[in-house]
């Protein structure tokens, strides 16, 4: 066994560094076509596939160190007292690469198993796979001994496409605001205060719970079930089980259904660390707009809310003004 991987070296050898490296993203490209083929038709969840996945996570932080170290040790070798520390970043590149691979075949198998779509999730997946396309060049390069400028431009826009291809990781969890959020001078307006009467029921209740409660699945960026929460409109052309309300019938309701279930069943909304679930106070409030009609245009006036409902709304506003 020893002498037939010493013969295994030997020949890896004399074909060269880029040998292996060919082999590695070959094979790669490779695996994502199988896994294109073996998961693309996926009717439902495929729980090992999920769970395999979820150690995305974990992996894909290491190209991201691994990248932004290189570049930092070949800025410094720019300079002649630090020219040794280049040396490291062929190992580094190396262990960026691998890492690379790795992150992207868990990435996509959790995508496809666990039902992802989204303008954020398409645009993660692609830029991810260009940080490892980028990562082999900039590898190539380094092992032929071309530097500077073609070299350097390399990873530094490797480094760059792996910042892009995270920030669009982090849009599909925190949402597309998350980075602007508090940022200061915006120059929002103070909105005027309308009338509790006068609301609009979708727009001031119904919409806010969802954003709070839902749209972390189910919006532009990131879409579960073939369903949309942050618009109206998306709403209402339902998802992968039907449409999402019956207007006039709660009970009758796909949104109602999966948010009053028992919590240990698959088809409770939100699943288990997800988020939190609505509360009874916002499930009563969902069910009455979807009983009134699940209109977006209908006011809590028009509405004719009764005591109980009342209360609920007294308590809602008042959470929401805690907030603001």
């Amino acid at each position: 066994m020893i002498h037939r991987i010493d013969r295994l070296a030997s020949a890896l050898q004399r074909r060269g560094p880029g040998f292996p490296l060919g082999l590695i993203t070959g094979g790669w490209i490779l695996l994502l076509l199988c896994l294109w083929l073996a998961l693309g038709g996926l009717d439902d969840r495929w729980s090992p596939g999920i769970f395999v996945g979820r150690f995305h996570i974990l992996v894909v932080h290491l190209p991201i160190g691994l990248l932004a170290g290189a570049l930092v040790l070949e800025g410094l070798a720019l300079f002649s007292r630090f020219r040794d520390v280049a040396r490291g970043t062929v190992p580094m590149l190396w262990m960026a690469l691998l890492g690379g691979v790795i992150a992207t075949i868990l990435g996509y198998t959790l995508m496809e198993a666990d039902g992802f779509t989204g303008k954020f999730v398409t645009l993660h997946l692609w830029t991810g796979l260009g940080v490892v396309l980028l990562t082999a060049l900039s590898l190539w390069l380094r092992l032929k001994d071309v530097r500077q400028p073609l070299y350097l431009g390399s990873l530094a826009a490797t480094v760059i496409l792996t910042g892009i291809a995270g920030h669009y990781g982090g849009n599909m969890v925190h949402g597309e605001t998350y980075l602007t959020e508090f940022a200061p001078f915006q120059g929002d307006e103070p909105e005027q205060e309308i009338a509790l009467n006068d609301r609009l029921i979708y727009d001031s209740i119904i919409q806010p719970i969802f954003d709070a409660k839902c749209v972390e699945c189910h919006s532009e960026g990131k879409v579960k079930g073939d369903l949309r929460m942050d618009t109206y409109e998306w709403l209402a052309r339902g998802g992968d089980y039907g449409p999402s309300f019956e207007p006039g019938d709660a009970e009758a309701s796909e949104l109602h259904y999966r948010v009053t279930i028992d919590p240990d069943e698959d088809d409770f909304m939100p699943p288990e660390g997800k988020g939190e679930p609505m509360t009874p106070g916002e499930i009563a409030l969902l069910a009455w707009w979807i009983n009134r009609g699940a209109s977006p245009t209908m006011t809590i006036g028009e509405a004719e809310p009764d005591e109980a409902i009342r209360q609920e709304l007294d308590l809602f506003f008042g959470k929401e003004a805690e907030k603001g």
